[in-house]
């Protein structure tokens, strides 16, 4: 069951994850292709307008006399590094070459296969593969651009003669790019994906722990609840066998079998009151009202409940309690939690031993601490002597009615009650319970 539970979470992780990753990556590859596209659509409506081979300059004059060979040095002035990659061909109505314009060093049926492979696509742009390299080209209407000149000025004419101009540019380095990209985002996300599966198994591990304890708690609960209900039951069915293998006899002479019966009554009413309130207790919606409880008189009062075990046991009961401390908590449970660990002192003292009852007040909280001599609880133990039906001395279990349940229950209270109760004890000498509450 909790492995099903583990690889649930553990699966739900990884595709969350796997989902982020992969939409991540295909959004950054989406942008820098657009940005690429963006930029050699630039450049190639840049090729077919023809201001690669145009001079804009405000200030130069041409002379009559030299324009044919001051448009060669245009030519060499104006032409970029980016467009050295790239070519056009003047085609007729026809798709048939009419002029070639490039500078690359290229066959010339490779550029007669350009020109009639985009003819026959019969679209105004798109890619071919050419010569082991992909080219990006645009159809446009092909404009006739000349110089005339007035009074040693010049003056750019254009017109259109029907036909059409294809210009071409490599965009293999950007197609490179963008692959190399894809793989290079294809390994780190598989590289990534495995980190985080390992990353995810022990984060599944550690969120399905709180589970397992709990469930671990809860089959203890009820092996140890069955196992403290089975002895007044066990009691209650031997007694009831005597008085029924003695049916001739009066109530009067079976009155101890009666008794019997009824100790192993209360011990199950007992316990079973002390269930439901851990249950009560675990209940998080629970909400204590709270109110003004004179917690010094609180104690006494409960100590004097307790006089007559102290005084049958000849123990010698010290109070160190400040009068009159005031706190605002919830009188019921505050109660209950001095009564069990008053009660808790009283049982695990030794005979004419000693108990210290103290009560601090300080600036924002009150510090009270019970403590009784005796046999003590060894250092390795006191991490659980608040989990339910924990007994130091199991040859003390079920005296006066401990189930070892009285200390779950109280630290649940001072849960409730936004306090902390702490243990500290040395073998042999002494147990001291203290708790902190803030006003």
């Amino acid at each position: 069951m909790f492995k099903r539970l583990r690889n649930k979470i553990l699966l739900i992780n990884m595709l969350l994850i796997s989902i982020v990753i992969v939409v991540a990556f295909v959004a950054i590859y989406l942008i820098m292709s657009n940005q690429i596209h963006s930029e050699n659509m630039r450049k190639l409506e840049t090729i077919v307008s023809g201001e690669p081979f145009l001079f804009v300059g405000s200030e130069t004059t041409y002379e009559e006399t030299n324009d044919e060979a001051l448009a060669v040095e245009i030519v060499d002035e104006r032409l970029s590094a980016d467009f050295l990659m790239s070519f056009s061909i003047k085609v007729d109505q026809d798709g048939n070459i009419q002029k070639i314009d490039s500078l690359i060093d290229m066959p010339e049926n490779l550029y007669d296969q350009a020109a009639k492979t985009v003819w026959k696509n019969k679209e105004k742009d798109g890619r071919i593969e050419l010569n082991n390299k992909i080219w990006q080209y645009s159809i446009m209407p092909d404009t006739e651009t000349g110089l005339i000149t007035n009074n040693g000025k010049a003056t750019i004419f254009s017109s259109q003669d029907g036909t059409n101009r294809i210009s071409f540019l490599d965009i293999t380095d950007s197609m490179d790019t963008l692959r190399n990209l894809a793989y290079t985002f294809t390994f780190v996300g598989l590289a990534l994906l495995a980190v985080l599966f390992f990353i995810s198994l022990v984060f599944a591990k550690h969120s399905i722990q709180p589970v397992l304890e709990a469930w671990e708690k809860q089959k203890q609960f009820v092996a140890n609840a069955s196992h403290e209900l089975k002895t007044p039951i066990s009691i209650i069915n031997a007694n009831y066998d005597v008085l029924m293998a003695n049916q001739d006899k009066t109530i009067g002479s079976q009155l101890k079998w009666l008794q019997y019966m009824q100790i192993g009554t209360e011990r199950m009413k007992t316990l079973i009151n002390q269930l439901l309130t851990l249950a009560k207790l675990e209940d998080t919606n629970i909400e204590l009202p709270k109110e003004e409880v004179n917690i010094s008189n609180m104690i006494e009062e409960n100590l004097v409940t307790l006089q007559a075990y102290i005084e049958e046991k000849e123990l010698d009961c010290k109070t160190e309690i400040e009068p009159n401390v005031l706190i605002n908590s919830h009188s019921e449970s505050l109660q209950r939690i001095i009564m069990i660990l008053l009660e808790n002192a009283v049982q695990h003292v030794d005979h004419t031993g000693k108990i210290v009852v103290s009560l601090e007040q300080f600036k924002k909280h009150i510090k009270l601490s019970i403590t009784n001599s005796g046999q003590g609880i060894p250092k390795s133990e006191l991490p659980y002597v608040f989990e339910r039906f924990y007994q130091v001395n199991p040859s003390r279990q079920h005296t006066n009615g401990n189930y070892g349940l009285g200390l779950s229950i109280a630290k649940l209270l001072l849960d409730k009650l936004n306090g902390k109760i702490t243990v500290q004890s040395i073998m042999g000498q002494y147990t001291t319970f203290t708790i902190k509450l803030d006003y």
